[in-house]
């Protein structure tokens, strides 16, 4: 889910920037899975244009990010600790 309850106007607004025919790269965002855990995606997000230069799509490409920014987490922890050590 890419636009979370808790976050509901965050994807639309990106969308309509999109439609005004502005390409969106690598924003960093909180989604939902169909479970209720979250996942951290990085976005991409750019018009499809017609010939004519309509906007007419938004393609969309999301990166898991959840698996990097938790090991992240856990290297910071682990220095800290070794620091006190």
């Amino acid at each position: 889910m890419l636009s979370p309850p808790y976050q509901p106007d965050e994807f639309p607004v990106l969308v309509t920037r999109v439609s005004d025919g502005e390409t969106i790269e690598h924003y960093e965002s909180v989604c939902m899975r169909n479970n209720g855990s979250t996942v951290h995606m990085q976005l991409t997000l750019a018009p499809i244009t017609d010939s004519t230069d309509q906007v007419i799509g938004c393609s969309i490409i999301a990166r898991d990010l959840t698996e990097q920014k938790e090991t992240r987490a856990k290297l910071k922890r682990d220095r800290n600790l070794i620091r006190t050590i």
